[in-house]
């Protein structure tokens, strides 16, 4: 029995061994929640800080789930070494009025192929509340 039980020891610690190690591209993003109050045709534009973690160099790319008429992202694509941050400008112009809503995706990917990292993710909510727009009448 002792004998079995040593033999499946080591062929599970000899599988662990030769197992590539993964893991994610690390990401932050602050704030973690924007809102906007503003008129209909006005423009207004808010910043996301995005950070990278992580140890290794990766390509983040952000972008509206939906209303990309109305959002626009600059820059949407960038790179960010180890450590590094960098603001994203987040610019909305809504037509009409009402109460709009969607997610700030902003994802990471490894800049290496060669890696074995996986990307990540994550999902800012934005809310917009757009009014009546204001004319000045003399």
């Amino acid at each position: 029995m002792t004998k079995y039980f040593l033999y499946t020891l080591l062929v599970v610690g000899m599988g662990l061994q030769l197992t590539p190690l993964v893991h994610a591209v690390g990401l932050s993003v602050s704030p973690s929640e924007l809102k906007i109050s503003l008129s209909a045709n006005e423009e207004k534009t808010v910043s996301l800080t995005v950070k990278n973690p992580s140890n290794e160099v990766a390509v983040f790319e952000v972008y509206p789930d939906e209303l990309d008429r109305a959002i626009t992202v600059s820059p949407a694509t960038f790179i960010l070494e180890s450590g590094e941050a960098r603001e994203v400008a987040v610019r909305v112009i809504f037509g009409e009025e009402g109460q709009f809503a969607t997610n700030i995706s902003v994802v990471a990917k490894p800049l290496s192929s060669a890696s074995f990292s996986a990307g990540g993710g994550i999902k800012v909510p934005l809310h917009v509340e757009v009014e009546e727009s204001r004319r000045n009448y003399l």
